[in-house]
């Protein structure tokens, strides 16, 4: 639950790579808010995204569900 540019998520993204780099917003009670939940994968791991989606789900809780699909690369 931290801001794309938090100094939290910058500690976390020297170790660490995102599955998006321009992320969606996940947030549904904070209009403007931007992305506050995030996959990543360690850096230097053997993975491409094949994709990545931030579900329009508002039921189930106030953060919309993100999904992504990586391919191992060998």
């Amino acid at each position: 639950n931290a801001e794309q540019n938090s100094d939290v998520i910058k500690q976390l993204d020297a170790a660490f790579t995102r599955v998006c780099s321009d992320c969606k917003p996940t947030l549904i009670d904070e209009p403007g808010m931007g992305a506050i939940d995030f996959i990543a994968y360690r850096s230097g791991d053997h993975f491409s995204v094949n994709s990545y989606n931030v579900v329009p789900e508002m039921k189930a809780s106030d953060h919309m569900p993100v999904v992504s699909n990586l391919q191992l690369k060998f």
